[in-house]
C-alpha cells in the first residue's frame, strides 16, 4: 500500500484537473455564444410559437422559422424575461446565420449566459479547493 507524498500530490492535482476541465467547458460555451451573437445577423419570420413548462417549472419554447423556403423547427429552454415577453406580444425575434440558417440566436434569452456561468463557477470553486488542499496537506 502506497502512502505519503504521492497520495497527497494526487489528492491535490485531482480537484485542479477537474477545475481546469470546467473552466475549459465554460470558455468553449462562451466562445460559441459569442460566435452565434456575431454571425447571426439576419432576422427570421417566426411561426408556430408554443411555450410549455416542465414539472420543475422550466419553460421551453417551440417555434419554427423559414429561410428561403426551408423550415427549421427548434425547441429551447428560455428564461422568464423572454417567457413574459412572448406572452405579452406572441412574437419572438430570432436571428440566424445567413451562411448556415440552422444556427440561430435569440437576443432576449439570457438563459444561455446563465448556463455559461455555471461551468466557470464550478471550475473556480474546484481550483480554490485545490489551493486550500495545497496549503493544508503539504
Amino acid at each position: 500500500m502506497r502512502t505519503g507524498l504521492n497520495d497527497n500530490v494526487l489528492a491535490i492535482l485531482f480537484p485542479a484537473l477537474i477545475g481546469l476541465v470546467f473552466l475549459l467547458i465554460g470558455y468553449l460555451m462562451l466562445k460559441r455564444r459569442n460566435m452565434l451573437k456575431k454571425e447571426c445577423t439576419a432576422q427570421a419570420n417566426v411561426t408556430d410559437i408554443n411555450i410549455r413548462s416542465s414539472r420543475k417549472n422550466n419553460k421551453y419554447l417551440e417555434f419554427k422559422y423559414t429561410v428561403e423556403g426551408v423550415e427549421y423547427a427548434k425547441n429551447i429552454q428560455i428564461n422568464n424575461e423572454l417567457y413574459n415577453s412572448i406572452n405579452n406580444s406572441n412574437s419572438v425575434t430570432v436571428l440566424y446565420d445567413p451562411s448556415d440558417p440552422r444556427q440561430f440566436y435569440i437576443p432576449e434569452n439570457s438563459m444561455a449566459a446563465f448556463s455559461v456561468a455555471i461551468p466557470f463557477a464550478v471550475g473556480v470553486m474546484m481550483i480554490l479547493l485545490n489551493v486550500f488542499l495545497l496549503f493544508t496537506v503539504m
